[in-house]
């Protein structure tokens, strides 16, 4: 014989009980998925050099990094002409204006030059 299931049947109001908790589980579980901060992928940087970027002549275990990175991130370093200045540049016939002004303030503030 089939059962019958009556109005006030208390296995009834619990399988939807129950049903109800876990439907509500699941959209709490799939809101925090979607709503948490994915992780980023690699990022690309761009190092430049400035009087508070470079290491001239000596490198100091206790000078503070210029850029910290992630494995797997990319860093596009820019750099300057070694053994030159602004003035030997202008001299051998580069324009004043072409002359990076990061390099004008490098020679200009940078006086720590190593050993």
């Amino acid at each position: 014989m089939p059962a019958v299931a009556l109005r006030g049947d208390p296995m009834r109001k619990l399988d939807r009980y129950i049903l109800a908790v876990f439907g509500a589980a699941a959209v709490i579980c799939v809101a925090s998925v979607f709503g948490a901060q994915q992780p980023q992928g690699p990022k690309t940087y761009s190092l430049k050099p400035t009087p508070k970027t470079i290491a001239w002549g000596y490198y100091d275990a206790s000078t503070p990094p210029a850029l910290r990175v992630q494995s797997g991130d990319t860093v596009e370093i820019q750099t300057l002409p070694a053994g030159r200045t602004p003035a030997l540049l202008e001299a051998a016939g580069l324009p004043s204006e072409q002359v990076e002004q990061s390099f004008r303030d490098i020679f200009k503030e940078v006086t720590n030059k190593g050993p």
